[in-house]
C-alpha cells in the first residue's frame, strides 16, 4: 500500500474509531456482558475501508466530509454486526486474531455459571445473535445522528430506506447464498453465481458507502 494512503487509512481508523467509542448508544444496554459483545467488534480496529470510502466520496465531490462522519461511523458499524453472525454460521473462533463474539460470551456463561459445555455453546451463540440485532440497531441511530451535522431530514429518510431496503436484502441474500453453496453440487456452479453471491455479500455495503458520501456531498440521494 503506497504511504500516503496508509497515511490517510490510519487518519480514519482514528477518527471513526474515535467517534465509535465516544457514542453513547451502547450504555443503557443490560446485562454488561451483551453491551461489551455489542462494543467489542467496532472497537477492534480493523482497516476501516467503509467508512473511508464513504468519506473521501464525499470530499471527491465537494462536500465537507465532517459532514459525513457520523455516516462513515455507521457503515462500520453495519458492517460489524454481519461479522458477528456471519462467525456464528462459520462457526470461526477468532476474527482479527481474538476471540469472536459468540466465543467470549460462551467462555463468559462458563465462568459465570458453570454449566455444561452445551449450554455455554447455547448461550454464547443466542447472545452473540442479540448483540448483532443491537449493532444494527446502533448503525441506524448512528446514521440518524447525521441531522446534527446538517444532512437534511429527506436525504437521510432516503439513506436509511436504502439501507434498510437495498443493501440489507442484497447483503443478507449473498450471505444466503454462501451459506447455500456447500450444500450444492461444486461442479454445477458457475462464475455467474459466485460473482452474484459476492456483489451482494460484499459488494453492497461498500457500494452504499460511496453512494452515500456521495449524496451527502450532493445533498440528494
Amino acid at each position: 500500500m503506497h504511504q500516503d494512503l496508509k497515511n490517510e487509512m490510519e487518519k480514519v481508523a482514528k477518527k471513526i474509531g474515535a467517534l465509535i467509542a465516544e457514542d453513547p448508544f451502547p450504555e443503557p444496554i443490560e446485562p454488561e456482558n451483551l453491551r461489551s459483545a455489542v462494543r467489542a467488534y467496532p472497537m477492534r480496529g480493523g482497516k476501516r475501508i467503509r467508512p473511508a470510502l464513504l468519506l473521501w466520496s464525499c470530499g471527491a465531490l465537494g462536500g465537507d466530509p465532517e459532514t459525513a462522519r457520523y455516516a462513515a461511523a455507521a457503515v462500520e458499524i453495519y458492517h460489524n454486526w454481519t461479522l458477528v453472525h456471519d462467525d456464528i454460521i462459520d462457526c470461526d473462533e477468532l476474527r482479527r486474531g481474538i476471540p469472536t463474539t459468540h466465543i467470549v460470551l460462551k467462555r463468559h456463561a462458563s465462568a459465570a455459571f458453570g454449566r455444561v459445555e452445551d449450554f455455554c455453546e447455547k448461550y454464547g451463540r443466542d447472545f452473540a445473535v442479540l448483540a448483532g440485532d443491537i449493532q444494527h440497531g446502533w448503525a441506524v441511530n448512528m446514521l440518524l445522528r447525521s441531522a446534527e451535522t446538517g444532512v437534511p431530514a429527506p436525504l437521510l429518510v432516503s439513506l436509511m430506506r436504502r439501507l434498510e431496503e437495498s443493501v440489507n436484502r442484497e447483503l443478507i441474500s449473498g450471505e444466503a447464498l454462501d451459506v447455500e453453496f456447500p450444500y450444492r453440487d461444486f461442479s454445477k456452479l458457475s462464475v455467474d453465481q459466485v460473482l452474484k453471491m459476492n456483489l451482494g455479500k460484499t459488494s453492497a455495503l461498500l457500494r452504499f458507502a460511496v453512494q452515500c458520501g456521495g449524496a451527502i456531498a450532493l445533498g440528494k440521494a
